[in-house]
């Protein structure tokens, strides 16, 4: 029964190419539906909840196969036999950010195909708009690609959408370099100012104050609220 559902799901896939969730499973789940339905997801239909099981038994079999490719040796960005499961995985549950977090990793640093990587990312944004890891990859793909200005917006909605404090430096710092490539030491120094709030005395963080302002950072700077 699982082997003929595999192979139905693989057919419509073919069929459908950039296929999006039935309208009831999004309602269900709060999915943000970014892009019109093809005929093809009406198929899909027939799947129903069904959908969101084959995805993980797809990452499942995807996380096994990912683990003998690296037994033989393969690097991560040229195991190239793992895009069309993930992808196949992101088009029937549109949740799995990770999936699509590899798929443009994958894209991009393996294959050099970084217009598809992201489109890829965009579309996972478009379900995911609070997603901290899809937003870190797109901040990052942003600053490697020198366009600092459009970074700022998106290391700000990261920001927003995380509480967790490796999240936190970790856009943190991504906010201060593109501040910084920018000319604006002022608006990089919120972004160190934030980082020693999540964690006092960071060496790190102190050392791009040290870089930024050529002394160290005063002690109530290092540990905020020290009187």
């Amino acid at each position: 029964m699982v082997r003929k559902a595999l192979w139905l799901l693989a057919i419509l896939a073919i069929l459908g190419g950039n296929l999006l969730l039935p309208p009831q499973h999004e309602r269900q789940f709060g999915l943000q539906q970014s892009v019109p339905r093809s005929r093809a997801d009406v198929l899909l239909d027939v799947l129903g909840e069904a959908r969101t099981v084959m995805a993980r038994m797809l990452w499942f079999k995807m996380d096994l196969l990912h683990e003998q490719l690296d037994r033989q040796g393969i690097p991560h960005e040229k195991q190239s036999d793992l895009l069309p499961l993930l992808r196949m995985i992101t088009l029937l549950d549109h949740r799995l950010e990770d999936a699509y977090d590899i798929i443009v990793a994958d894209l991009a640093r393996g294959h050099g195909r970084h217009e598809e990587a992201r489109e890829i990312l965009e579309e996972g944004l478009g379900y995911n708009p609070r997603s901290v890891t899809l937003l870190q990859t797109k901040a990052l793909m942003l600053f490697k690609e020198k366009r600092y200005e459009e970074v700022i917006p998106v290391v700000q909605a990261g920001l927003a959408a995380t509480v967790d404090r490796v999240d936190i430096l970790n856009m943190s710092r991504l906010g201060f370099r593109a501040e910084q490539r920018l000319g604006h030491p002022d608006q990089a120094e919120y972004y160190l100012r934030l980082m020693f709030s999540v964690v006092p005395g960071d060496p790190a963080a102190a050392s791009l104050w040290k870089e930024l302002r050529d002394v160290p950072p005063p002690p109530d700077v290092l540990y905020p609220g020290l009187r």
